[in-house]
């Protein structure tokens, strides 16, 4: 399909639909849906996680697998109807786009993967939000072609060598990102933060080094507020 957007892997997908799931929940008639819409994609993704984790190779049947394949295909049948209404919203900006993990229409000059690696600093802990700052070697700005960054994250002693053991945490349009991390974190884990430039057509150009931090001990959720 022309301009696909979605993960080709069930474990990609799974990220890519939590994250889309987060933001069209957050605050669903901005981006022209309904809070219906935004249920309804919830409670797929949550089948689809849930299937997916039944189809470890050691424990999945016939069965279970074609169980997760038809939620799949159910799940991305709504996602490509939600972003049609999306897309047809004057008011969605392209940061929007690339924040809910979209295509972004490419420009009249052809879209090249970026070539550099971003510098990720680590500026702020506040619970379990790292506060991240992503720049240039060679531009003040982003470098040419580059609309945003795709942040990872991992939770652990020591990073992981296999990016897929790393688990996505957003593709953003501007330069300072707040990383969220889930509230099971416990407070004074280690944490690691990896992030590489977007170009248009979301092409990933090379990571950035790896930082770390500990988060602290107070958990704020999604809203901002402490958590009980």
């Amino acid at each position: 399909m022309p301009n696909e957007f979605l993960p080709a892997t069930d474990g990609a997908l799974v990220d890519w639909s939590r994250n889309f799931g987060q933001i069209i929940s957050a605050d669903p008639h901005t981006l022209g849906l309904s809070e219906v819409d935004a249920q309804t994609y919830q409670s797929l993704h949550q089948q689809l996680a849930a299937a997916v984790l039944a189809c470890a190779p050691q424990i999945r049947t016939m069965g279970l697998t074609a169980h997760k394949n038809a939620v799949r295909a159910e799940l991305k049948a709504l996602a490509r109807r939600l972003v049609k209404l999306i897309n047809g919203q004057a008011d969605v900006s392209d940061q929007q786009r690339i924040e809910l993990g979209l295509s972004v229409r490419s420009r009249p000059k052809r879209a090249t993967v970026p070539d550099e690696a971003p510098i990720l600093k680590i500026r702020a802990v506040q619970g379990n939000r790292a506060t991240v700052s992503l720049s240039s070697e060679t531009h003040r700005a982003k470098p040419p072609g580059v609309i945003g960054a795709t942040l990872f994250r991992f939770v652990g002693d020591q990073p992981p060598a296999s990016m897929d053991a790393w688990q996505f945490a957003g593709n953003f349009g501007r330069s300072t990102i707040t990383c969220i991390f889930p509230t099971s974190v416990p407070g004074g884990a280690l944490v690691w933060l990896r992030a590489c430039w977007l170009n248009s057509r979301l092409q990933n150009g090379p990571f950035s080094a790896i930082q770390s931090a500990h988060l602290q001990g107070a958990v704020i959720d999604t809203a901002g507020r402490l958590a009980a």
